[in-house]
């Protein structure tokens, strides 16, 4: 008996254009600022190599403040490295701020199937949740796209502190959903981390191959969940 069902976020619910180095890029240039754009975006992708580990102690610790002066760090200090003044830094953030977690922002978009594929979820009246390698704006993005309610529950892996294929983000969906591994199953489209992680886990994964797989709609997927 099928008691949850979870979903993958971005390339399962969520279309994307995340380039984070391409924001503030195209913040740099809203600024005024010329900077040649293969060696910003180098270094761009340099410092936030650099500090994932910082980021990812901070989302533990969920303070959005302390988030958000990390960002504007990494900002200042990719100025610096350009030779640009640090003083643009808050002027660049707000800016890809903005087009990160505004509602009226283009980055994120629904998948055409989503809203059907969740009406289909919610009439099987078991619990759905979100599991996704991600950090705290999943719950945000999910808010601005109109989905948020659709779900019991919203695990980001940079909140949590374990990312998939590790079982312990599918043991926190049982938890939080009060479900049996083997009542639960999970929606994908990443073969190690979606289908390797929910099986390792003693879960259902249905693969979801919106490139032309078996199962390339998550209407399909979630149909054969239901099986």
């Amino acid at each position: 008996m099928i008691e949850l069902i979870t979903f993958d976020a971005a390339g399962t619910l969520i279309d994307h254009s995340w380039d984070p180095a391409g924001i503030v890029l195209e913040a740099a240039g809203a600024a005024g600022l010329e900077v040649e754009p293969v060696a910003a975006r180098e270094t761009y992708e340099s410092i936030l190599s650099k500090t994932s580990n910082e980021r990812a102690q901070l989302e533990l610790r969920g303070d959005p403040a302390e988030i958000r002066a990390h960002w504007r760090r990494g900002v200042s200090e990719w100025l610096i490295k350009m030779g640009e003044d640090a003083q643009h830094s808050r002027e660049i953030h707000e800016y890809a701020e903005r087009a990160t977690l505004s509602p009226n922002g283009s980055m994120w978009r629904l998948f055409p199937d989503v809203e059907a594929a969740l009406e289909l979820a919610a009439g099987a009246e078991v619990v759905l949740g979100v599991l996704s390698n991600w950090d705290r704006s999943l719950h945000v993005i999910l808010n601005n796209l109109g989905i948020a309610k659709s779900f019991d529950f919203a695990i980001a892996s940079l909140e949590f502190g374990h990312e998939k294929p590790d079982p312990e983000i599918f043991r926190e969906a049982e938890r939080r959903a009060g479900s049996s591994a083997g009542g639960s199953v999970h929606i994908g489209d990443d073969w190690a981390d979606d289908v390797e992680g929910a099986t390792g886990a003693g879960w259902r994964a249905i693969h979801l191959n919106r490139a032309g797989g078996p199962i390339h709609s998550l209407t399909a997927a979630v149909e054969e969940a239901l099986r």
